[in-house]
């Protein structure tokens, strides 16, 4: 793209498949970058709602590489995050944060498609986002808005960068998500979980530890495509986060939310909330042969609508305005 070219950037949102809760603690997560996404322009006339975040992410980048951003202003259009009026919860202050950031790094010549250049803006994106939500989360959500498609985070020491891997899904097993129809507060039921680890830190760390396991056996389940492994293993997820937030007081799993895990269970999938959960989606795998269309009649009965979603392999990129 000629220098000087009105650009446009665009960033996936996401949907976590596993690693919920033990990511914020160095445990490894699981995320996929999906087809609905944010698109952040030039503007002349700022009257996006979104625009403080657009404003501060871009000075946090422009701070990252200790230079000026310009004073054009920007906004973000995440209207694909919501439905009905209603935010569907795939990511959308994520994908407007990363979209802010590398507008900035756009405009002072950097390939925001490399990958090495892809984690300082990572880096950048994640202490903005931090900031600006009041909340450190693990930037798991960041990382499917920046590198696109199927990603492992790693985040080892709080201090240390994250190691992005790409990884595949396992080919036997179909991958349905389903909206809950109501949004969730993140921050609130981070903060609900975070009083009791510090009321019971011996208690929530053998949940946390229990996860971690998990994603590690869901990650080389997907590795050797077997379905039945990551079946259990997801199953064993849920459960686990049900328990924290009865635990914890925060509503993780909801009524409506054990009545589809067990209509996915009687035709041989299971399920778990993607991400905080409390509402927003889960996502539930199911083997080839499962009798979708009972399901299908059964999930809407419970008001829990399937939304179509695809990877997005490709991640933040820049296109012509």
């Amino acid at each position: 793209m000629k220098p000087g070219t009105p650009f446009r950037l665009i960033a996936p949102g996401k949907l976590i498949l596993i690693g919920e809760y033990a990511v914020l603690d160095g445990s490894r997560g699981v995320v996929m970058a999906v087809d609905r996404y944010v698109s952040t322009t030039m503007c002349e006339k700022i009257d996006s709602n979104k625009q403080g975040l657009v404003s501060f992410a871009r000075r946090v980048g422009a701070q990252f590489l200790a230079a000026d951003a310009s004073n054009q202003g920007y906004q973000a259009d995440s209207s694909e995050f919501f439905q009905h009026g209603v935010k569907l919860g795939l990511g959308s202050s994520a994908a407007v944060t990363v979209g802010a950031v590398a507008s900035v790094f756009h405009e002072h010549g950097f390939d925001i498609e490399n990958d090495t250049v892809r984690q300082d803006i990572w880096k950048a994106a994640h202490q903005a986002h931090c900031v600006f939500q009041g909340v450190r989360g693990s930037g798991i959500d960041l990382a499917a808005s920046i590198f696109g498609d199927f990603i492992v985070l790693e985040r080892g020491q709080a201090s240390d960068i994250p190691v992005f891997t790409r990884m595949e899904m396992p080919r036997r097993l179909k991958q349905i998500f389903f909206w809950t129809g109501r949004s969730a507060s993140t921050p609130e039921l981070l903060g609900l979980v975070n009083l009791y680890k510090s009321r019971d830190p011996q208690g929530y760390s053998k949940i946390t530890s229990e996860m971690s396991a998990l994603t590690g056996q869901f990650i080389d389940a997907c590795g050797t495509d077997n379905s039945e492994t990551l079946l259990a293993v997801v199953e064993r997820y849920a459960e686990l986060m049900n328990r924290l937030g009865r635990l914890s007081s925060a509503p993780i799993v909801t009524e409506q939310m054990r009545t589809i895990f067990k209509t996915i269970q009687a035709v041989g999938g299971a399920a778990k909330p993607s991400g905080a959960g409390g509402g927003d989606f889960i996502v539930a795998f199911l083997p080839g042969d499962a009798d979708l269309k009972r399901l299908l009649r059964e999930t809407k009965s419970v008001d829990m609508l399937p939304v179509r979603l695809r990877p997005d392999r490709r991640g933040v990129h820049v296109t012509a305005a």
